[in-house]
Formats: structure tokens, C-alpha cells, sequence
């Protein structure tokens, strides 16, 4: 987020708005790319621990007095556990690479559209952009390869190396992109170079665990292939709905409004993003704990993650959005040479937003690492469908400008987060008498 703050801040003062706005909506729409790998992360997090020795378990075991069914798993996941670990590595590597190049091409057609459909900002020369789009998306695909090797990282106990490496690489894209001027060629260009140093550098470190360095060392089978495209496709239906909440709205912005009004909106997102950080630095601490803990059909374990972590994200957020809120003038104009009036209006429900969505991050992870991905996806789609309805209608019948577009993300992170997700995971996931018990 740092690298974001100044990468962004840099372009707005020495290229301009329009460069700004730009930069802005590409980087928001091209997560469009991170479906490219069908969530393969999260699969092999969910299976991986099931197959790891137990010195590299980071759940504690089952429990005394605890005894729940046993998990029971379907002939594409119970063929995959049959692998090894380093098996189970290797065919995730495969499929990654393969992902990569499908998204290669998804990017030509995302280039071809992005042309035709936005065209340039005030400010900036049509000649870049195809240099600009094609760095930012290489960057972006070379950060999907190295998803096995953080997943193979985060089960094996090196999650804080590998947040290391990520760290790195993008302290490394803001340096090169302050050294390259901050004109739009440097921001892709230094975005692609660092991805390629992440994926290299996790790759390396996989190595060093696991002994595989590439994916022909055991065998690729179609089987364990279809259980991690099983499980991942659903995860994807998940993640795809991230796409229906920022990426949409500054399209809809661009043609429901002014484009140049992207500018006012996207400040706002990034502290958004920014919040959200406290949040789903927890998250990932809880996946794959959450994964172990049900491989050990350790419930108490996990209500313990949901409960506490929930509480923590909560109050941590709420904290630091009153925090932000109270310093936004100040913040904006350090960061972007200007109060941005019309950005601080948003703010206020913007902060909201952020503590309604981040303390849900918790949860989503304990889903993840349990397996039950089609109730999560299924809720993350009918949230993000209801953002887009509700804020086109808030914006176009309501004449609510954009103030509209956050009321709509606040429809639907009411019904997912605050209604939906504690009723799921509580009286669903772990069980009426098993919460019952721990009372």
C-alpha cells in the first residue's frame, strides 16, 4: 500500500490528473487478470496441509472433549489427497503456468477493448499506452505464477518470508518507478520487472523446501488437476465478485459520470484499501491455520479464529477509520498536493464501507480453509450484483453522483457481511451444539 501511496502520488504531481486517472483504472480493472489462475492459491491451501508431515502443522490437535463427524470429501479431492505434498506442488506449478499464458491472452483482448472503449485521458499520449498496459499486465500475471509457491510457503510455516518477498517487490516497484521519473512507461514497466523478482524469489524458496524447481520433477495428473480446477473454479465465482465492487464502479463512474471524476473516487479507495490492510493482514495469518484446523476437524479451533479475529478486525478498523477521518485534510494534501475536496466527502461512508467489509475478512478465510466454497461464492456474487444494481440506480434515478456509487457498496455489504456471514459461519459452519458448547 505504501508503494502504492507514493507511485500514485508521484504520477498525480508530475504527469497530471489524467495520468493519475489512468494509472487508476487500469490497475483497478486489470484484476480481471487474477481470475486467470481460477483460484489456485486457495486450493492447494485448503489441500496441502491435509498432506503435510506433522512438524509442519500450524493448528494445534483435536481438541479433548471434541468430536466431530469426520470430513468427508468427494472422489476428485479424495484423489488428490492420495498425492504427496511435492506432487501436489507440482501439478499446481503446471497449472499456474498454464494460467499464465491463457491470461497473455485475455490481456491482447483487454488492450484491444481498453482502446476502443476508454481511449486516452487529457494529458496523456495514445503512443504509451500499449507499453503501459502490456508492463502492467505482464506484472500482474507474473505475480499469478508465483501463487504456488506461496500457497507451498504459507502450509510449510514461511508465511512471514513470504510476505517478505512480496513486501520487496513492491518497494521495488516504487523505487524504480521514483528513478524512472513516474511517467506511465516507468510505473509498467518497473510493475513487470518486480513481479518477475517475486515469482523468482518464492520459486527459490519453494525450492529450498520442497526440492522441486520445476514441474516435471513427479508427474502431471489430470486428476489432481480437476480437484484443484474444482475447488478453485468456485473460489474464483468468489473472487470474481471483488471485480462487481472498485473495478465496476469506475467504469460505471467513466460512463455514468464525468471520467475525470475518477480522480475524485479513486483517493478514496485506496485508504479504503489501505484500512482494509489491517484486516486481511489478519486473513492471511487465519487461512491457513483455518485449513489445518479442519484437517484436524478441530472446531474449537476454528470458532476461536472467527470469533477473535472478527473482533480484532473490527475494532482495529473502527479505530484507524476515525483516525483517518479526523486527519483527511491534512492526509490528502501531503499526499497529493491538494485537500480534494470532493474526495473527503466521500469519505465518511467510504470508512463505513471499509470497517463493514474488513471485518468480514476473518470469516471468509475460515470458509476457505474449511472447504466451503460455494456458500461463499454464491454470497460474494449476490453482494457484488446488488453493488451494481443499486449503484447505478442511486446514480442514474436517484441523481446521487458519486455518492451513489458508495451507497451501493453499502446495500451490499450490509447483507453479506453484517447479516449473512455470522449467521453462516456460526449456526452453519461450526454447528449449533458445537457453539452451544463453548458458551
Amino acid at each position: 500500500m505504501a508503494s502504492w501511496i507514493v507511485v500514485s502520488a508521484f504520477v498525480y504531481r508530475r504527469s497530471g490528473p489524467g495520468a493519475f486517472a489512468m494509472l487508476a483504472l487500469v490497475r483497478g480493472t486489470l484484476g480481471l487478470l487474477n481470475y486467470a489462475t481460477v483460484g489456485l492459491a486457495p486450493a492447494m491451501i485448503h489441500f496441502l496441509p491435509k498432506r503435510s508431515r506433522p512438524s509442519e502443522q500450524l493448528a494445534p490437535p483435536l481438541v479433548d472433549g471434541a468430536d466431530p463427524p469426520p470430513i468427508d470429501y468427494a472422489p476428485a479431492e479424495a484423489t488428490a489427497l492420495r498425492e504427496s505434498p511435492d506432487a501436489l506442488y507440482c501439478n499446481g506449478v503446471a497449472l499456474a503456468w498454464s494460467a499464465a499464458i491463457v491470461a497473455c491472452g485475455v490481456l491482447a483482448v483487454y488492450e484491444a477493448w481498453f482502446a476502443h472503449r476508454h481511449g486516452t485521458m487529457s494529458g496523456v499520449r495514445p503512443s504509451i499506452l500499449p507499453l503501459f498496459l502490456t508492463t502492467m499486465g505482464a506484472g500482474t500475471i507474473l505475480r499469478l505464477a508465483s501463487d504456488p509457491a506461496s500457497a507451498l510457503l504459507q502450509v510449510r510455516g514461511k508465511q512471514a518470508h513470504d510476505n517478505a518477498m512480496l513486501a520487496g517487490a513492491e518497494v521495488a516497484w516504487m523505487a524504480f518507478t521514483v528513478a524512472g521519473g513516474a511517467t506511465l512507461p516507468a510505473v509498467g514497466i518497473s510493475y513487470m520487472l518486480a513481479g518477475a523478482g517475486l515469482v523468482l524469489s518464492r520459486s527459490w524458496l519453494a525450492f529450498r523446501l520442497s526440492g522441486v524447481l520445476l514441474p516435471t520433477t513427479h508427474p502431471i495428473r489430470l486428476a489432481v488437476v480437476r480437484a484443484l480446477l474444482g475447488f478453485g473454479a468456485i473460489v474464483t465465482l468468489a473472487q470474481m465478485a471483488d471485480f462487481l465492487y472498485a473495478p465496476t464502479d469506475y467504469i460505471l463512474i467513466d460512463r455514468l459520470l464525468r471520467p475525470i471524476d475518477i480522480a475524485a473516487y479513486a483517493p478514496a479507495v485506496q485508504i479504503d484499501g489501505g484500512l482494509l490492510l489491517l484486516a486481511m493482514a489478519l486473513a492471511s495469518v487465519v487461512l491457513p491455520r483455518a485449513a489445518v484446523a479442519h484437517a484436524a476437524n478441530d472446531r474449537r479451533a476454528l470458532r476461536q479464529y472467527y470469533l477473535r479475529g472478527t473482533a480484532a478486525s473490527a475494532a482495529l478498523l473502527a479505530a484507524a477509520a476515525t483516525l483517518i477521518w479526523l486527519i483527511s485534510p491534512w492526509l490528502l494534501f501531503a499526499w497529493l498536493g491538494n485537500s480534494m475536496p470532493a474526495t473527503r466527502a466521500l469519505l465518511p461512508l467510504m470508512l463505513v464501507n471499509s470497517v463493514l467489509g474488513g471485518s468480514s475478512a476473518v470469516g471468509r478465510s475460515i470458509l476457505l480453509g474449511a472447504g466451503r466454497v460455494r456458500a461463499l461464492a454464491m454470497a460474494a456474487l449476490a453482494s457484488g450484483a446488488a453493488n451494481v444494481v443499486c449503484s447505478y440506480l442511486f446514480v442514474q434515478i436517484g441523481g446521487a453522483g458519486l455518492r451513489g456509487i458508495v451507497l451501493g457498496t453499502s446495500v451490499a455489504l450490509v447483507g453479506r457481511c453484517a447479516l449473512w456471514m455470522p449467521w453462516y459461519v456460526l449456526r452453519t459452519l461450526l454447528g449449533k451444539e458445537a457453539g452451544k458448547s463453548q458458551e
